[in-house]
C-alpha cells in the first residue's frame, strides 16, 4: 500500500500556483507515494487536471479554524503518514492536528522579515517555491527538476500572438499597486508602439480595468474578472509579455512559461516573490529609504507620500517590455 501524504496550502491564488513545482517534483521523483492537496474553494482550478494528484480536497476558508477542522471528516480519511503543510498559519495548524505524527510546516522568515521592514536590512529571502522544496526535503530529498511552476488545462497550450501585451493592474493591497495614471501613460505608449493589450484581474480588479479598457476599446481586450481560471490561461498564453504588480497573475505568467515586468513598490523583490523560472526584469525605486514599509503590502502609504510607487517610470516599464521580447 501506498505511503499518503496531504500538502496544505489554503490561500491565496499566488500561493497555491507556487505550489505546483514541488508537487510535481514529489509525485514524479517518488511514485510510490500517494499525494493529496487541501485547498480552498476558490483555488482548487489550481490541480483539477492534475496528474500528479489523488486527490484536491476542497475547504470553505471562509469559515472559522475550528469549523473547517470539524469538516475534515467529511472531505477524507483522518490519518496520513505525512503533513506538509505549505500554510503554517494559525488555521493550518489547528486544521491539520491530529492527522498525522508526521508534519513539516513551511518556514516563515519573520525575523528576516521583521529586519527587512523595520531595519531596512538588504536581505534575500529563499523564493517561495525553494521554501516548499525546503520543508518536502524534511521528509523526502527531492531534487530541482528546474521545470518551474505547472498549470494543467484541458486544451491545448495556446500561442502568443504578435504584438500584444499583457497588463495586470491590481493587486490586493493599495501599496503594491501602480497608481492608475501610471497605468493610463503605459497604455498609451504600448499603443503608440503598436501593440494590442489584454487586461487581466480578478472580480475585484473590474471597474480597474473596465476603466483602462475604455482607453481604447478596439486594441484593449478586457479579461478583468474573468470567470475561471482557465480563461485566464488562456488570455495570458495570448500575450508575448505579461506586466504585473506583485500579485498572483505574475505567478500564473510564470507557470505560462511566459516573460514578465515585475513592478514593486512597498514590497521587495528580497521576500522571495519573483516570477519563479522564467524571464523577468523587475522596475522599482531602489533609492527610497522607506522600503519595504511591509512584506505583504498596505492600505496604504504610511508615510502618506506614496513615492514607492509614483516614482515609478513609464519609460522603465516600456524598455523592459522590448527587452524581454527582444529577448524572446
Amino acid at each position: 500500500m501506498k505511503k499518503t501524504v496531504l500538502i496544505v496550502r489554503f490561500s491565496s491564488l499566488g500561493d497555491v500556483v507556487l505550489t505546483t513545482g514541488i508537487i510535481r517534483e514529489l509525485a514524479t521523483q517518488f511514485p510510490e507515494l500517494a499525494v493529496d492537496v487541501v485547498t480552498s474553494q476558490k483555488f482548487a482550478e489550481v490541480f483539477r487536471n492534475s496528474p500528479h494528484i489523488r486527490n484536491c480536497f476542497e475547504v470553505d476558508t471562509s469559515q472559522s479554524a475550528v469549523k473547517m477542522a470539524l469538516a475534515r471528516s467529511k472531505l477524507f480519511q483522518l490519518q496520513y503518514d505525512y503533513i506538509i503543510d505549505l500554510q503554517n498559519s494559525l488555521r493550518s495548524r489547528i486544521f491539520t492536528f491530529g492527522l498525522s505524527r508526521a508534519i513539516a510546516r513551511v518556514p516563515k522568515f519573520r525575523i528576516e522579515k521583521l529586519a527587512m521592514v523595520r531595519k531596512k536590512e538588504r536581505l534575500q529571502l529563499p523564493s517561495i517555491p525553494d521554501r516548499y522544496r525546503t520543508t518536502v526535503q524534511k521528509f523526502f530529498p527531492v531534487n530541482n527538476d528546474n521545470s518551474g511552476l505547472e498549470l494543467f488545462v484541458s486544451n491545448s497550450p495556446k500561442q502568443s500572438i504578435q504584438n500584444r501585451i499583457g497588463i495586470a493592474p491590481g493587486a490586493k493591497h493599495f501599496t503594491k499597486r501602480l497608481p492608475m495614471e501610471k497605468w493610463i501613460d503605459v497604455i498609451n505608449a504600448l499603443l503608440e508602439k503598436g501593440f494590442e493589450i489584454n487586461l487581466f484581474g480578478g472580480i475585484e480588479d473590474t471597474e480597474l480595468c473596465n476603466q483602462l479598457s475604455d482607453i481604447d476599446t478596439e486594441r484593449i481586450k478586457n479579461c478583468g474578472g474573468a470567470t475561471s481560471l482557465l480563461q485566464t490561461i488562456e488570455a495570458i498564453q495570448q500575450c508575448q509579455v505579461i506586466i504585473s504588480n506583485d500579485s498572483s497573475v505574475a505567478h500564473i505568467a510564470s507557470a505560462c512559461k511566459l516573460p514578465i515586468v515585475s513592478i514593486f513598490g512597498s514590497t521587495t523583490p528580497g521576500f522571495g516573490f519573483l516570477p519563479y523560472q522564467t524571464q523577468n526584469i523587475v522596475v522599482e525605486n531602489n533609492e527610497l529609504a522607506c522600503r519595504p514599509c511591509t512584506h505583504i503590502g498596505r492600505s496604504e502609504c504610511p508615510l502618506g507620500h506614496f513615492e514607492c510607487m509614483k516614482s515609478i517610470q513609464t519609460n522603465d516599464i516600456i524598455t523592459a517590455v522590448t527587452t524581454l521580447i527582444a529577448n524572446r
